[in-house]
């Protein structure tokens, strides 16, 4: 069919000639009402969006020198979080100066971290 007759025909209908594959030989076209193809493809979109499950991730910050009752308010705070169902990030945070000096006691915290909150929730 050409084209002028394809754009007449969707004339009279009162609908659009959309070009569906444009590289095949001969090009395919369709006749729809492209409004109503946007709106579905829109609502769509939105439904398989819905679906979707966003991981949220969550971030402790620990410094080398944090005191016994401060890390164990912070390993609860992990707790919460993983049971809220987000993921759990813990961050060692060093100074500039203490990176040398307090290498060793943050790998104490560390495997304290570890004991003190060993649920179901950790692989340790």
């Amino acid at each position: 069919m050409k084209t002028e007759d394809a754009i007449a025909r969707a004339m009279d209908v009162g609908q659009d000639l959309i070009e569906v594959s444009p590289n095949a030989k001969p090009p395919v076209a369709k006749i729809l009402n492209y409004g109503k193809l946007k709106y579905e493809e829109k609502k769509k979109a939105q439904a398989s969006k819905k679906k979707q499950h966003v991981v949220k991730i969550k971030e402790l910050r620990v410094r080398p020198r944090i005191d016994d009752h401060d890390l164990m308010t912070k390993v609860n705070r992990g707790r919460q979080f993983i049971s809220d169902g987000c993921k759990l990030k813990i961050t060692l945070m060093y100074r500039a100066y203490n990176r040398f000096i307090f290498r060793y006691r943050c790998c104490g915290k560390t495997w304290r971290i570890g004991r003190s909150s060993s649920d179901d929730y950790f692989d340790w």
